[in-house]
């Protein structure tokens, strides 16, 4: 094939990995579960049953609780191979993921012996080889056009400043070397928590008041104080509103004027 004929002018339909990371409660999962035409795969994380008794998430959703490292892969695999009719993929979440990999590397790779798996972060390095297996399915998905919401909890991290002094911000908790691979294919990045105002701050201590706490909000750029990503052309700030419906709908709002600016 010539170079000529390579060349491609047209956009693909390719689906998009979207990181969902917060704090707890702010309701990620039952915001992603109203997603239209979608499955819900349960990583080391049983919430939907309780989810559905308070109404939170429909009843009919389709839900899959995995048991191992290699039962999530096989989930996955089926849903690239089979062509399945979902269009939107909900993993919940890269943390339980992040311990069913470390947990068969423990067993495989250090003899099933957990200070082997952390001396000098040797077993770090070798779990991160098998997590490539799975960001190579989840591109898979997003081939095929599907939407993919990688779920996960909120964890604080140090950043190595080489400008000048560390500092701390929030980041999905998962192990650094598999984050760095999610990351890197992902579409977005978003960070939700509630909003809170700090008050009285003690000049010595550097501790204050926390006022608010009710209004939740979704961060989709970058900030020294959380990690974050926006391919998408969102605004910087989606208002979450105060149900699961309401989340979703201002998501897929801003979306969409996204794509009416990218269009102009």
């Amino acid at each position: 094939m010539s170079l000529t004929e390579r060349i491609q002018t047209k956009t693909t339909k390719e689906g998009k990995l979207i990181v969902s990371y917060s704090s707890p409660g702010v309701g990620k999962t039952s915001m992603w579960a109203q997603a239209k035409d979608s499955i819900l795969i349960e990583v080391k994380d049983n919430s939907a049953s309780a989810l559905k008794d308070i109404g939170a998430i429909r009843e009919d959703l389709p839900v899959v609780s995995t048991t191992d490292w290699h039962d999530t892969l096989a989930v996955l695999r089926e849903l690239v191979e089979t062509g399945s009719s979902f269009r939107h993929v909900i993993i919940d979440g890269i943390s339980g993921a992040d311990e069913f990999c470390d947990e068969l590397t423990i067993k495989d790779d250090c003899e099933g012996d957990a200070d082997k798996f952390l001396a000098f972060g040797r077993g770090e390095g070798l779990s991160s080889v098998k997590w490539m297996e799975l960001v190579q399915l989840l591109r898979d998905l997003k081939a095929k056009g599907l939407w993919i919401y990688l779920l996960g909890h909120s964890q604080i991290t140090t950043v190595n400043n080489p400008s000048g002094a560390n500092f701390s911000r929030y980041s999905p908790a998962c192990g650094k070397k598999k984050l760095a691979q999610i990351l890197k294919f992902s579409d977005a990045i978003l960070y939700s928590t509630f909003i809170t105002a700090i008050t009285d701050v003690n000049k010595q201590s550097g501790t204050g008041k926390a006022l608010g706490g009710e209004r939740r909000v979704m961060y989709t750029s970058p900030a020294a104080s959380f990690e974050a990503k926006n391919r998408l052309n969102l605004p910087a700030i989606i208002e979450l509103g105060n149900s699961p419906q309401e989340s979703f709908q201002n998501f897929v709002t801003a979306v969409k004027n996204g794509r009416s600016k990218n269009s102009k």
